[in-house]
């Protein structure tokens, strides 16, 4: 049983492309910091094998792959053969099948969607390498808002005293908490006294772009709070109640837009709770892809809207690629 619930996908993989997602799996491991901050991008197998070493300039590469068969006997992969091989979908590079031919789609949420996934040679050691993985990636990340209300947001966060400098690394405001026992921004991140304290702290000139959707989630969360308490005169905070309050009594102007959650639509496609939870408007989603030069650039904009046409959720500001290396999608 698997713990998420992912579906599962099979994929047939020639010998040379297993090789290739193997020796990507292993391409961090020429770091320096393999060992004292590992990335994850180890690749979990089941029935097979495989040796590595390091080659010259310390470049792990993959030697031997054996194949696990019907009576558990271990096998030598044949170079001359393909094979499948199944894997819960997820939208991470580490657990995704790279788009090693022409037939993957690859879609990926916020926290792949970013040009350091895709510069770094963590993700494959050479820029032919990342390009071949890459190429025709899919994936949405938040897009900056807009509006008066939220450029005032900024010009109050900008305005606010750093507590860390992104251009002096372990630089950071020293404060103590109120008893005087540890620090408020700086922390030991490695239990080890010699290496330089991590800053947690706010920096001005570095500001995310999620930092006016959580600005607005904190004020939501407190307006539902306010209405329990002060509204309807709860003598205490209930979860389900907090969330009915939530999505059903909270409505403003936030900085991000207009702030008004769905309660449902019976009418929707996966029943009474479609959207629920959701904005009804004021989110509008970046979409980006790997083209065919191997950068991450904008190709158009996504607007969640229970009620409008396609045409008025997707705007294409830029030709689509895929794996395929062009505008035709893989098929089937």
């Amino acid at each position: 049983m698997l713990p998420f619930q992912n579906e599962v996908t099979i994929v047939r993989l020639s010998a040379a492309d297993l090789f290739a997602v193997l020796e990507v799996s292993i391409s961090g491991l020429a770091a320096v910091t393999a060992v004292s901050a590992p990335h994850g991008r180890f690749l979990q197998v089941a029935g097979l094998r495989f040796e590595w070493w390091y080659e010259s300039g310390g470049i792990p590469l993959v030697h031997t792959v054996q194949l696990e068969g019907s009576d558990g006997t271990l096998r030598p992969l044949s170079r001359r053969r393909s094979y499948a091989r199944w894997t819960p979908a997820a939208s991470s590079p580490k657990r995704t099948p790279p788009a090693l031919d022409p037939g993957y789609l690859w879609l990926g949420a916020d926290a792949v969607t970013q040009p350091q996934t895709f510069d770094s040679v963590e993700l494959a050691p050479s820029a032919t390498q990342r390009e071949r993985i890459a190429q025709g990636f899919f994936g949405t990340t938040a897009a900056e808002p807009s509006g008066t209300r939220y450029h005032n947001f900024l010009t109050r966060l900008r305005a606010m005293p750093s507590t860390s400098d992104a251009t002096s690394p372990g630089s950071c405001n020293l404060q103590l908490d109120d008893e005087g026992g540890s620090y408020v921004w700086a922390q030991d991140h490695d239990g080890n006294a010699s290496t330089q304290l991590l800053c947690a702290g706010f920096n001005a000139t570095s500001i995310s772009e999620w930092a006016a959707y959580e600005y607005d989630a904190v004020y939501a969360l407190a307006h539902a709070i306010h209405d329990l308490l002060e509204v309807q005169q709860k003598s205490a905070i209930v979860g389900a109640e907090l969330i009915a309050a939530l999505m059903e009594r909270v409505s403003f102007e936030g900085v991000t837009g207009p702030i008004d959650l769905h309660t449902g639509d019976s009418n929707g496609v996966y029943g009474a709770n479609t959207y629920r939870g959701d904005r009804q408007v004021g989110v509008v989603y970046d979409v980006k892809n790997v083209d065919a030069s191997g950068q991450l650039v904008t190709v158009g904009k996504w607007a969640p809207c229970a009620t409008c046409s396609f045409a008025q959720r997707w705007k294409q500001v830029a030709p689509l690629v895929y794996s395929t290396g062009g505008a035709t999608p893989p098929c089937c």
